[in-house]
């Protein structure tokens, strides 16, 4: 996994946290 992907995964579970 690159730094890249694992900041996409942390961003995508912000939104989600969000969303919720």
């Amino acid at each position: 996994m690159t730094f890249l992907q694992a900041n996409v995964l942390v961003l995508l579970r912000e939104q989600h946290e969000k969303g919720k």
